[in-house]
């Protein structure tokens, strides 16, 4: 049983027992509940994701990210998920091209905590020493078919 299964289930459940008026939020891991829900119940689910729309972001990374799937992978939907490691791929690739020699961890790890505004595709890499991380947008999803919303 998935998370998303149980997730489904819990809304279900809270709606029969009459918590109509609500919306629901959740990760991009539960992003295929959205359309689920609200074409069988009418039921709200926002989630959030730390990356853009897999299907209408008109960023560089995601437009490559879309050709590649449509060249390597035609008969998979686009998600989160897939683009989520295709930009970690892509970053990665991005990181050992900067290295002079053979890549170590170490020197993955000094090129990674130099990236300070450093353009990538439509994305800016900024680490952040403090939580360890080179992304810190986040984009919304408000509901099915609705555009995504980036928070900066």
């Amino acid at each position: 049983i998935s998370r998303r299964h149980a997730t489904y289930n819990f809304v279900l459940h809270a709606v029969n027992e009459g918590l109509t008026q609500a919306t629901f939020f959740g990760t991009s891991y539960l992003l295929p509940l959205q359309s689920m829900l609200k074409s069988a119940r009418g039921i709200n689910f926002v989630t959030t994701a730390t990356i853009p729309d897999p299907i209408t972001s008109s960023l560089e990374i995601v437009d490559e990210y879309r050709k590649a799937m449509r060249e390597y992978f035609p008969h998979q939907l686009l998600s989160t998920i897939s683009l989520y490691s295709y930009i970690n791929a892509s970053i990665f690739i991005e990181l050992l091209e900067k290295i002079p020699g053979i890549p170590t961890p170490e020197k993955v790890i000094s090129v990674v905590q130099g990236l300070k505004q450093y353009p990538f595709k439509g994305l800016v890499l900024n680490f952040d020493a403090r939580t360890r991380t080179l992304l810190a947008n986040l984009w919304i999803s408000p509901g099915h078919r609705e555009q995504w919303i980036e928070v900066k």
